[in-house]
């Protein structure tokens, strides 16, 4: 049985539930049953401040956030829900870095756990710039 690459340091139990709702085709049932509730994190603004009481209550001593916003064809373009964008730019002799994260648009009316989850990878992306699923 082959299973998505996502989930392949999981337990062969977990990876076996996975497979069967992938294959009966139950996946958006089992999410909308467990997770009922949406967020109502609606506008790049409230994003942004959603984004930034996470940092400050988990990582206080990383960069600032530049830019939080929801991206129309984000899970299109880079095949993710969400990317964190660490950028250098010389500032009149000086390095300026800015931290953007871009959400994809199709998550405003995600369950308000999977926000939080995805939010919170990117702002891992702070501490850990690079890494994989390895």
């Amino acid at each position: 049985m082959s299973v998505n690459k996502y989930f392949l340091n999981y337990p062969h139990y977990i990876q076996t539930q996975v497979m069967q709702l992938i294959q009966s085709n139950k996946v958006k049932t089992y999410l909308s049953n467990k997770y009922p509730t949406p967020h109502n994190i609606n506008s790049d603004k409230a994003l942004y401040q959603y984004a930034n009481d996470l940092k400050q209550q988990y990582l206080r001593n990383t960069p600032q956030i530049s830019k939080a916003l929801y991206e129309k064809q984000k899970d299109l373009i880079q095949n993710a829900l969400g990317t964190h964008t660490f950028i250098s730019r010389n500032h009149g002799g000086k390095l300026k870095s800015k931290h953007e994260i871009r959400i994809a648009q199709s998550l405003k009316s995600a369950p308000s756990e999977m926000l939080k989850m995805l939010v919170v990878h990117e702002l891992a992306h702070f501490k850990e710039k690079d890494h994989n699923y390895s």
